[in-house]
């Protein structure tokens, strides 16, 4: 049995810290909360927050809370319509984030919408960026993305040092396309986000939304083996994440310091398991953006 004992593999998720997020949109955590989630997290060596301006409050909540040794992942909105100057945009973002966060300087920035830089614009914003990088305003520049295909035209055109990619026991795809080892052999950080697939993994057949009843046998596969392994939901989507040693963060949202303990003691009792093969490519269940819950 592996044990791990290092838990600065977990970047706290703060899209749910200063808006409503998540299932249904009714998850807000009150500052009070996100204090206690910090200061535990802090307290585990877990020094990684991944945040961006479009998080409602998010960056200015966290900057309040002075916790001046994190490591900030911040991210580039998506680029406006209309002509616009770019260079004095990238820049005012950038600055915006800085003073909401109380930094001197980023880990990381990475572009939330990797549909710009398919574009004369995302070509312009990624040069600004550079230049903030060069200035070490910035440490490491990347880029977000739904789709790892979407890879094989990004890395022909720009230089990324980060990549965060959703992973989980249903969408493996950055591992089934090879782009896992890929990155890793470029020395590219990976940082898998939808570990838990918005919470939706962790929830028993009879408690998903209608939508979800065209994938029911996977859910009654998925259910069926974690009784027969008595392995919980939460550990078995941190384990087979986690077994990948070319990720080098899983990006976790918290809703309470109690959930942020679960994941602890998760970590504690690691161990190598092997799940049964759940992979889909189907975007309607494996995207959230696709999802028609109501």
């Amino acid at each position: 049995m592996k044990k791990l004992n290092n838990y600065n593999r977990i970047c706290i998720g703060t899209a749910n810290f200063g808006q409503k997020y998540g299932f249904k949109r009714n998850i807000q955590i009150t500052t009070e909360e996100i204090e206690k989630i910090l200061s535990l997290a802090s307290f585990n060596k877990i020094n990684t927050i991944d945040t961006a301006n479009s998080y409602g409050e998010s960056e200015n909540i966290i900057g309040s809370l002075g916790h001046k040794h994190w490591n900030i992942i911040t991210k580039i909105p998506s680029i406006p319509n209309g002509k616009i100057d770019l260079k004095q945009w990238t820049n005012d973002n950038i600055e915006n984030s800085l003073k909401d966060l109380k930094k001197n300087c980023l880990y990381g920035v990475l572009f939330h919408n990797s549909n710009d830089l398919f574009s004369p614009k995302g070509q312009k914003v990624y040069e600004e960026i550079i230049k903030l990088k060069d200035k070490k305003i910035i440490n490491k520049v990347g880029v977000s993305i739904y789709n790892p295909l979407d890879l094989s035209v990004l890395f022909k055109k720009f230089d990324f040092e980060i990549v965060q990619v959703p992973f989980n026991v249903l969408d493996r795809r950055v591992a089934t396309s090879g782009w896992l080892k890929k990155l890793n052999a470029r020395n590219v950080e990976i940082h898998a986000r939808s570990i838990f697939l918005q919470g939706m993994l962790l929830k028993s057949n009879n408690h998903l939304p209608h939508y979800f009843n065209k994938w029911e046998g996977k859910w009654e596969k998925w259910n069926n083996w974690l009784k027969q392994k008595n392995v919980s939901a939460l550990c078995a989507c941190l384990y087979f994440v986690l077994s990948y040693t070319e990720i080098k963060k899983l990006v976790l949202g918290i809703d309470n310091q109690n959930h942020l303990n679960d994941i602890i003691s998760a970590l504690a009792k690691y161990q190598e398991i092997k799940l049964p093969d759940l992979s889909s490519n189907d975007e309607l269940l494996i995207n959230p953006m696709n999802w028609k819950l109501n």
